[in-house]
């Protein structure tokens, strides 16, 4: 029995399927048709999508779900993945289902999770997160970039003076404010070899090479996901017709085409005194993928009133963001200096205790403190009491 189950053969599952392997772990890779799973056992590779990768000893390709493994990864396109469980959900149960795809189901308006909870209740639903490869170039970076996002990993750089290899410092941008006025952003990519750091112009780099052999199979990787990303676009059309019988059926379509252009020409006489003609021609550009043959073309002047509106990718709405009230709060009342109606008594037990130190009446001196601050408590009562 497997250790785990990576449900779709595309090249995100192919490349789950191989990074686990690598791990010493052995993987079900389960294929849409039992077609495609021979075809990858028979060739040690999925040419169909991720050719020249090989499969390592640990893949078992195949078009059965039966004995899944308790963890199954589950890379299939998220449009699809409520389909496809509905049709394994008997071989699933009890199984730790995680998603490795994005985005939210159109029909439903629900993530992953959600589906599959739906699809396998008895199931435990997990998600996988991160970058899809080790290369990121799903926003096609620049060479600078590209180099910027390698740093740590060893290249080769061949430039207009030699070639240099090392590991990649990082790329850094400098401003240029050119004589006309003009600025310009220059971009440097620095290595550390053991000669010590080398600097270049990106400019001047002719070409630069991974030499991280794991490395650059990531890189082709991401290269061949965005190519079957393109596939994934080409969508299919199953037209059905009621009634019985054979009969001819024409089927049209509407494909954009790009606004025709106006060209005038003006043609010279051949012979001396005829006119000159001038002629208005119609520019058409055919972006089709076939030939115009046996077309009827009809040309349209005026702005056509139209639209476009992308219903595949998902929308969400930003919320207003709204400050946490507070209010202000009562502040204690404060009071300036004044005059302490127990003065007198104070200075009076002060005026005593000068005489106690004093020497002369020591012993009537040292009475009056305790006589002045029974006088003082009596007052402090009686001031709290009225």
């Amino acid at each position: 029995m497997s250790d785990i189950t990576v449900f779709g053969a595309g090249a995100f599952g192919t490349a789950l399927a191989i990074s686990l392997a690598r791990e010493g772990l052995e993987v079900s890779l389960v294929a849409r048709d039992e077609a495609h799973a021979r075809e990858m056992r028979e060739a040690g590779e999925n040419a169909r999508r991720l050719p020249g990768v090989p499969l390592p000893e640990g893949v078992r390709p195949t078009a059965s779900a039966e004995g899944a493994a308790d963890i199954c990864l589950l890379a299939v396109p998220m449009q699809a993945l409520a389909g496809y469980l509905e049709r394994i959900a008997a071989h699933l149960e009890g199984r730790r289902l995680v998603a490795c795809c994005k985005g939210i189901d159109l029909a439903s308006g629900r993530g992953p999770t959600a589906v599959i909870a739906e699809a396998c209740p008895s199931a435990t639903p997990a998600i996988l997160s991160g970058p899809s490869f080790a290369v990121d170039i799903a926003d096609n970076p620049s060479r600078a970039e590209l180099l910027n996002r390698l740093r740590g990993a060893r290249v080769s750089i061949r430039t207009t003076e030699g070639t240099s290899e090392g590991s990649v410092l990082g790329v850094e941008y400098e401003q240029v404010v050119w004589p006309d006025g003009q600025r310009e952003t220059l971009a440097t990519v620095s290595l550390v070899t053991p000669e010590g750091i080398w600097s270049s112009d990106i400019d001047d780099v002719l070409s630069f090479r991974i030499l991280d052999e794991d490395l650059a199979a990531e890189l082709n990787k991401a290269l061949v996901a965005l190519a079957e990303h393109r596939a994934d676009n080409i969508k299919t059309l199953d037209i059905a017709f009621r009634g019985n019988g054979e009969r001819e059926v024409m089927v049209g379509y509407v494909h954009e085409t790009p606004v025709w252009k106006t060209s005038y020409r003006l043609v010279m006489p051949e012979e001396a005194g005829n006119r000159l003609t001038l002629q208005g021609w119609a520019i058409v550009e055919n972006t089709t993928e076939e030939d115009w043959e046996g077309v009827r073309l009809s040309l349209v002047a005026g702005q056509p009133i139209s639209f476009i509106m992308d219903l595949y990718e998902p929308l969400f709405i930003q919320r207003p963001e709204v400050p946490v009230p507070t209010g202000a709060g009562a502040r204690p009342r404060s009071y300036g200096g004044g005059q302490s109606p127990f003065a007198n008594e104070q200075e009076s037990v002060a005026d005593g205790r000068a005489a106690g130190r004093g020497g002369g009446r020591g012993d009537k001196a040292m009475m009056a403190p305790a006589a002045e601050m029974g006088a003082f408590g009596d007052r402090r009562v009686a001031s709290m009491a009225s």
